[in-house]
């Protein structure tokens, strides 16, 4: 091979790299409209949409039916009504019956107050409450009469009827204030506030209560 065969190869390798170089430039080019400032400003607005659509879906999983809320408090409150009224003669202190007899005033007063506020609330009179929350009292309800039942049987009425109805109370005082806390309306939070209060104040006088005093 003389020298100017040699030359000619040599440029023809050198055209054959440059041309690979013209690939490089196009992937350069994409690299470049990856960094340029209308694709930033697409990704970050795709980002807040994203962000909104999480935060939004949060919000709604955690928002209160008011309504149900208070239908479900309602049925609670009448429930333990009716426990009371078919446990509370088998009390054999005086002064626990005492303290039964307050809390069964407390717990109807309260549902009153509460059938009257829907009532003028939601416009329905007498209306049936939603039938998943009903069953679910009534399971509650049984649940609750059958360990005082067999407590009964066993001579334990006093301290279990004691231990539930503290136990009632706390579940009862919870509702109302997830209930509070989730509306502005004034006059339901009045309702609740008062009930609170009251059932406060009745539940030391069931969880502490011995019956060797």
């Amino acid at each position: 091979m003389d020298s100017q065969e040699y030359l000619n190869q040599i440029s023809a390798q050198s055209t054959a790299l440059k041309s690979g170089g013209s690939i490089k430039k196009q992937n350069t080019g994409l690299t470049g409209f990856l960094k340029s400032k209308y694709f930033l400003l697409g990704a970050i607005a795709v980002g807040a949409f994203v962000l909104l659509a999480i935060v939004g879906a949060i919000l709604g999983s955690n928002k209160h039916d008011i309504k149900s809320d208070i239908e479900r408090l309602k049925l609670h409150l009448d429930a333990t009504s009716e426990v009371i009224n078919e446990y509370q003669p088998n009390v054999k202190s005086s002064i626990l019956r005492s303290h039964s007899a307050s809390l069964n005033s407390v717990l109807a007063n309260t549902s009153s107050q509460l059938n009257n506020y829907m009532v003028e609330k939601y416009q329905k009179k007498d209306s049936k409450p939603n039938k998943n929350l009903t069953e679910e009292a009534k399971t509650n309800q049984d649940a609750l009469e059958t360990e005082l039942f067999e407590a009964k049987i066993n001579g334990k009425l006093d301290r279990i009827y004691a231990h539930k109805m503290a136990y009632e109370i706390v579940l009862l005082n919870t509702e109302e204030t997830n209930i509070y806390n989730s509306t502005k309306d004034k006059a339901l939070q009045d309702i609740l506030s008062e009930s609170y209060d009251s059932l406060e104040k009745l539940y030391n006088d069931f969880n502490d209560f011995s019956e060797t005093k």
